[in-house]
C-alpha cells in the first residue's frame, strides 16, 4: 500500500513504493469475503509489484537479534527462525 500514515497505510512500506492499482487490488482483497477472489486479489497485486521490480535484491541479510559484546552466537533452529530464548552470554 502507499504510504498514507494518518490512514494506517502502507507503514511497513519502507521503500515508499506508490501504486495506485496496486492499492486498488489490495483494497479489494480487504474488502472481499470470497476467500477465492480475496486471493485473487491479492496475488495480482503480488504480480503487478513483482512486474514493477519495486526491489532488486543483492544482499540478504539474516534478522540480527544481538549484538551486544556479551553475547554469544545464536543458532537459528530448523526452520530459520530464532527465539530470544536461545540467546546466552558468551
Amino acid at each position: 500500500m502507499t504510504r498514507n500514515i494518518p490512514a494506517g497505510e502502507g507503514a511497513l512500506n519502507r521503500m515508499l513504493y506508490s501504486n495506485p492499482e496496486v492499492d486498488q487490488q489490495i483494497t479489494a482483497a480487504y474488502l472481499e469475503m470470497d476467500q477465492t477472489k480475496r486471493v485473487g486479489h491479492a496475488v495480482e497485486a503480488m504480480q503487478m509489484v513483482t512486474d514493477d521490480a519495486v526491489v532488486l535484491p543483492i544482499v540478504f541479510v539474516a534478522s540480527q537479534w544481538a549484538s551486544h559484546a556479551p553475547v554469544g552466537k545464536v543458532a537459528a533452529n530448523p526452520r530459520g527462525r530464532t527465539s530470544a530464548r536461545l540467546v546466552k552470554k558468551a
